[in-house]
């Protein structure tokens, strides 16, 4: 499978599939099969024989496909695992899998493990130990436009039912991954990454970052919260020491503001805002060998409480100004618009 998300000259990348065991360019867009349109994602799946592959993606200009104009975006995967992914690049860029074997080589530790869906738990789970586990395909958008599985938690928490499908706030992707290499190990560092779709400049935005050590019965503990820089596609991260324990999971409240957050005690992990996506993702841990949990230093990470809104700011969206506080009024007639902020 090879999932493409374009910039915004979606013209200038193309991309082979070599066998470099014959030598053969197995398949390939850009010499007959353009990309068209800007900042579109193109998912094509392609059924090749086993051998050692190398995947080659290149920009005509020179400037890759983030993030200079625009955030693209590229993924290969082959039986289910990210074999080859990123954006940020030159000219060109390239990753080999596979072998030449008359059998492919077993699954090794450490690789990264695309989650699949979980209708027992009811969120994206990766069942095999990894570098990484990412949510692929599974939590892009929320439940009242494309998410599929809605609403992708383990509990009864559920999204807000407002909003556009890339407009509004939305979890497009959750990635996990070990910090300083190796499998996802207890003890170790591990990265919490969001790649968030954030409401207009993305000021009244906030993403807050759980854990649970055991992701059958779920107790959510707060790690810190992050804004995005910005509107449309962000990249939010943090950083926390995975416990002893071998089937974890990690939530991700993306929310507009008006609301409280985080809390160190996990109370806010489901706030249930109208705009808010909410979405979990289980993953394996090793737990033999226990890394020691100093082995790497984190930054402190501290809770990020909502910010006073100027209401006169959303006087152009009425449903803006409900979510935001019902002390934020709509008000017809000569003000034409929300009065008061919120949090005096």
């Amino acid at each position: 499978m090879v999932d493409v998300l374009t910039d915004n000259f979606p013209y200038e990348t193309s991309w082979t599939l070599t066998n470099t065991c014959t030598g053969q360019i197995q398949e390939s867009v850009g010499r007959n099969i353009l990309y068209t349109t800007a900042a579109t994602k193109y998912s094509n799946k392609y059924c090749v024989p086993p051998a050692r592959y190398q995947f080659k993606i290149s920009d005509s200009f020179g400037d890759g496909i983030c993030c200079v104009y625009g955030d693209g975006s590229y993924e290969v995967t082959s039986d289910g695992v990210s074999v080859a992914s990123g954006g940020q690049f030159t000219s060109a860029t390239s990753s080999d899998f596979g072998s030449c074997g008359s059998t492919p080589p077993p699954t090794p530790a450490g690789i990264h493990v695309v989650a699949t869906y979980d209708s027992s738990l009811g969120a994206p789970k990766c069942t095999a130990v990894g570098t990484s586990c990412a949510s692929g395909k599974l939590l892009d958008g929320k439940a009242n436009n494309k998410e599929p599985n809605p609403p992708n938690t383990l509990d009864s928490c559920t999204d807000g039912t407002s909003g556009r499908y890339h407009s509004d706030e939305s979890i497009d992707k959750i990635i996990v991954s070990a910090v300083e290499g190796g499998q996802l190990q207890a003890g170790g560092v591990a990265e919490i990454e969001a790649k968030v779709w954030a409401w207009g400049n993305g000021n009244y935005d906030t993403a807050d970052f759980y854990y649970a050590a055991n992701a059958n019965d779920p107790t959510w503990l707060f790690i810190g919260s992050r804004q995005p820089d910005g509107g449309g596609l962000r990249k939010l991260v943090v950083q926390y020491n995975l416990p002893d324990s071998a089937f974890q999971a990690v939530r991700v409240n993306f929310r507009f503001g008006g609301k409280q957050g985080g809390t160190p005690d996990g109370s806010g992990s489901c706030i249930g805002g109208t705009y808010d996506d909410i979405d979990d993702l289980v993953f394996s841990v090793a737990t033999g060998g226990m890394v020691a949990a100093s082995s790497a230093k984190l930054n402190p990470v501290s809770p990020i409480h909502p910010q006073k809104l100027d209401c006169q700011s959303l006087s152009k969206n009425k449903k803006r100004c409900a979510a935001a506080s019902s002390t934020c009024r709509w008000v017809d007639g000569r003000h034409k618009g929300c009065y008061e902020n919120i949090f005096s």
